[in-house]
């Protein structure tokens, strides 16, 4: 019958801790994946509610404006100036953020009647 040696018991103790560090490793990795997803995932909602408070805002200047000036047909703005500046005055300009108010005539109904429409573009959420 033979024995098992040292050498086979240390070639043993070899193999299951590089099994058991591998493990470890995908933990970690699945752990960070996880952490970059849920980063990435909450900046996306952290703008498109940004943009979305942005264009409720760019509807009630837009009526605020129409009240004042019937004549009014809409404008652009970019990060960094006009009304963007007290909207988000912490966004420097440059960013990629643009607020677009137009508003037409509805055709239909009174001649005071108007279609106001408000969007917002905004870069795509990259964390890191």
């Amino acid at each position: 019958m033979k024995m098992i040696g040292k050498g086979n018991s240390r070639g043993v103790a070899f193999f299951i801790t590089l099994a058991l560090l591998l493990i470890l490793s995908m933990a970690a990795l699945v752990f960070l994946l996880t952490a970059y997803n849920s980063a990435n995932i909450n900046e996306a909602l952290y703008r498109r509610e940004r943009a979305l408070v942005m264009a409720e805002a760019g509807l009630h200047y837009a009526l605020y404006q129409l009240r004042n000036d019937i004549t009014y047909t809409g404008e652009t703005f970019l990060a960094g100036s006009g009304v963007m500046l007290d909207l988000m005055p912490d966004m420097p300009a440059g960013t990629g953020w643009s607020l677009i108010i137009t508003i037409t005539p509805s055709g239909a109904g009174d001649p005071g009647d108007y279609v106001v429409k408000s969007k917002v573009d905004y870069p795509k959420a990259t964390v890191f």
